[in-house]
């Protein structure tokens, strides 16, 4: 059995550990994650898309609890060895 990330609200299995990018300078926030599941992540509603430093973010929320607890990357202006487009980044 895989070891998994929890919905900070609810504690819904929502990624496995091994999809963890460790960053100590986001571990205050939260962190990367390469693969989610039991998430939502309406876009057809005004406001979940959002644009942050001249990226575009797709905000994330558990299915369980309806909580919002992160963003997808959707679009970037810069890639980098954290910020690459289809990542997640989570409250954790």
């Amino acid at each position: 059995m895989h070891d998994c990330i929890l919905c900070y609200f609810c504690e819904t299995r929502v990624a496995f550990i091994e999809d963890f990018i460790p960053n100590a300078d986001d571990l205050v926030y939260g962190g990367y994650i390469n693969r989610l599941f039991h998430y939502s992540a309406p876009i057809n509603h005004q406001g979940h898309l959002e644009r942050r430093d001249g990226n575009t973010l797709l905000n994330i929320y558990c299915v369980q609890c309806q909580m919002w607890f992160g963003w997808r990357l959707v679009r970037t202006i810069q890639q980098s060895e954290y910020f690459v487009v289809g990542r997640y980044f989570m409250k954790l």
